[in-house]
């Protein structure tokens, strides 16, 4: 009878704790949610070959507010967010691809906050096509999010010539980790 406890004992002890583990993860998965964010960034014409430039960008308003509330939480509660994807895409010219890049680099940046990288891709191929996806950076960058709207600056280092302004859209997933209400 003894051994027979015991193994109940056990089985109930398994059972806690897988229950235990998946509702963990499921909790976390209520708690962790997307905000998305476009900016458009023009490289001039006039860039010289292998000369460091830097782009500034208008501002980007947030969408974080709305986000916040359509995930049942506001900004007070938000505890990590990350940026988890940075895609770059040519709209103009229309035959134009990644290739002219050598390197490329975008930082953030807020009212009363400072710079920080944001994703990066030190060796474009030169076979690159229309789209590129840059290498986010690990920051947090919460307080960034949390503004009604941030900045991008694009630091590149060109290889080749072009004659035209260059158009890109820079498509940008942040991951939100924050408390409910």
């Amino acid at each position: 009878m003894r051994k027979e406890s015991v193994m109940k004992k056990s089985i109930y002890l398994i059972i806690a704790f897988f229950v235990t583990i998946t509702s963990c993860d499921t909790v976390d998965k209520l708690l962790t949610f997307k905000i998305k964010n476009e900016a458009e960034i023009v490289i001039p014409s006039t860039v010289g070959i292998n000369t460091p430039i830097s782009i500034p960008t208008p501002d980007v308003q947030t969408n974080s507010q709305q986000s916040f509330e359509n995930n049942n939480t506001k900004k007070d509660l938000v505890k990590n967010v990350k940026l988890t994807s940075l895609v770059l895409q040519i709209l103009e010219p229309e035959d134009q691809t990644f290739s002219f890049l050598k390197k490329i680099t975008i930082y953030i940046s807020a009212e009363g906050l400072p710079e920080k990288k944001l994703a990066y891709l030190d060796e474009i191929p030169v076979d690159a096509g229309k789209e590129i996806t840059l290498i986010p950076t690990q920051e947090n960058l919460d307080e960034y999010i949390k503004k009604d709207a941030f900045s991008i600056r694009t630091e590149a280092v060109t290889d080749k010539a072009f004659i035209h302004d260059i158009r890109i859209n820079a498509k940008m997933e942040f991951t939100v980790t924050a408390d409910i209400l």
